[in-house]
């Protein structure tokens, strides 16, 4: 189940939403303020807060957000560990009809799937890295590209085409919050 958090107000439906209006920054529902507003928002894009109370509904969404992507696609994942990264990384997969199980490339940096999918690991690297290990070659029109850990990416690196922008919250130990910027509708 997903629950979004609309203009204060809670939502809970069996599928992410098909859309949602720019949501303005808002109380959890433990009634605390959040501990950041969205961050680097996007001009013309939808920002979406939604509540992920399962690893499923992490995985689900990712399998949402992995049917719009076309070559030349990039997610960048953000948040600490355990936040739900890899989880949402699977699903991503998945979408594309990859079979499981799916390993971190925390160690191999990335990880290349049939059709032009790269799975990113930016855990440990820096930025002489990054350039040394030629990972720049996956931000292009070829290959669908999934980043975790990308606050790590080089600073002043700039990506083009579809960039889609997911930071996830740890909650509680059950319950992850994402806040997702998209240039298209999930």
């Amino acid at each position: 189940m997903f629950t979004i958090l609309f203009r204060g107000r809670i939502k809970t439906t069996a599928t992410p939403p098909v859309l949602l209006r720019n949501i303005e920054n808002t109380t959890s529902i433990y009634e605390k303020p959040l501990d950041k507003p969205y961050s680097e928002d996007i001009p013309g894009r939808i920002p979406l807060d939604i509540l992920l109370d399962s690893e499923e509904a992490t995985k689900s969404l990712g399998e949402r957000i992995g049917r719009k992507l076309t070559p030349g696609s990039v997610v960048l994942l953000y948040g600490e560990l355990g936040a739900g990264k890899s989880v949402l990384s699977r699903g991503i997969f998945v979408s594309f009809g990859l079979a499981e199980p799916f390993p971190s490339p925390t160690y191999l940096y990335v990880i290349e799937y049939p059709g032009e999918i790269a799975h990113i690991d930016l855990y440990m690297v820096d930025d002489e890295a990054f350039y040394r290990l030629g990972l720049e070659d996956y931000f292009g029109a070829d290959y669908i590209t999934v980043v975790e850990w990308a606050d790590k990416l080089p600073d002043g690196y700039r990506i083009s085409g579809n960039t889609i922008k997911v930071e996830l919250d740890i909650i509680d130990e059950k319950n992850r919050r994402a806040v997702i910027n998209s240039p298209f509708e999930l």
